[in-house]
């Protein structure tokens, strides 16, 4: 008896220490380094000229600062005014692009949006399956 006992607070007691254990916090990028991060992201996929990635840099930079804004006001956005933003910024980059340009974009965000549903399927079906 006295060992079930004792292997259950030593059990207990690894268990304790292992979930102690701080995450280590993601490094927060600044407005700038997040828009230069994702503008080179789209050259690298689409090799923009040099006017196309500067006008590029701008609208991420703009979109950067004001996530980064709403971050330190710990505001949650109307989910349809972020849309309605983010629809704007859209539309301007592909005015930026070149036909071409336009058609690999198109497939780009297509791929990512099929990635994200297929995630948060997965996700959404782990959260069902454990609830009691």
């Amino acid at each position: 008896m006295k060992k079930i006992i004792l292997s259950a607070i030593l059990f207990l007691g690894i268990s304790t220490i292992g979930f102690s254990q701080e995450r280590p916090q993601k490094e927060q990028r600044s407005p700038e380094e997040r828009a230069q991060k994702m503008t080179d992201a789209l050259d690298k996929k689409l090799s923009l000229n040099a006017s196309q990635k500067a006008e590029i840099y701008k609208i991420y930079l703009e979109r950067a600062q004001t996530m980064h804004k709403m971050r330190a006001e710990k505001k949650k956005a109307d989910m349809a005014e972020m849309k309605a933003k983010f629809e704007v910024n859209e539309n301007k980059i592909l005015s930026i692009l070149d036909e071409k340009q336009k058609v690999t974009y198109n497939q780009l965000k297509a791929e990512r949006k099929e990635k994200a549903h297929k995630w948060h399927g997965k996700h959404k079906r782990d959260s069902v399956e454990k609830k009691p």
